[in-house]
């Protein structure tokens, strides 16, 4: 692939920057470029969507509603500390190694999440809804759903397991907790 030397000067300075959105923009703008070129030869391509996805993806830390990159995580992982505590006094193996190992018990366990944080997701997903029509004047609905399992869902997975072990460890008497 051939990359123009003004492409490779501006990547080349925002990897100096270490401004990874800057890198993620840049190199966003030179794959454009280059499925343009690849159109042109007549061969069948994206034509730019994907990046054009990733760019708004990225686009949305620096936004109105940015507060929300804080809060809703901050609201799973509260969520998932709690679940996790429960999980610890029943005496309940970690979340995610049960889920991943106990395919018998996934849909059980998938609804307890759920239960615990499909509030969350919601808001998070009516949320960038609402951010959407206000920057882009259009609903993008998988983005949405990608935003809010970035939010909500990864952080709660991410700590309830964890958080039992340590728990576990406590409320068995270990001497190290």
């Amino acid at each position: 692939m051939n990359i123009p030397v003004s492409a490779q000067r501006v990547l080349m300075s925002a990897c100096l920057k270490k401004n990874r959105f800057a890198i993620i923009r840049e190199a966003s703008s030179i794959w454009d470029g280059v499925t343009t070129v690849k159109q042109a030869r007549g061969r069948l391509t994206m034509d730019g969507s994907f990046t054009h996805v990733i760019d708004q993806l990225v686009g949305r830390s620096d936004g109105p509603l940015h507060f929300r990159f804080i809060l809703q995580p901050a609201v799973a992982s509260i969520i998932a500390v709690r679940a996790g505590l429960k999980d610890a006094t029943a005496h309940r193996p970690a979340y995610l190694w049960t889920a991943l190992s106990q395919p018998q018990k996934r849909h059980a366990l998938g609804l307890d999440a759920w239960k615990d944080v499909g509030k969350v997701f919601i808001i998070a997903f009516l949320l960038d809804i609402i951010y959407q029509v206000v920057v882009f004047r259009w609903i993008y609905p998988m983005q949405a759903v990608i935003v809010g399992f970035a939010l909500a869902i990864v952080p709660y997975i991410l700590l309830r397991g964890p958080v039992n072990r340590i728990a576990s460890r406590c409320v068995a008497g270990h001497p190290r907790c």
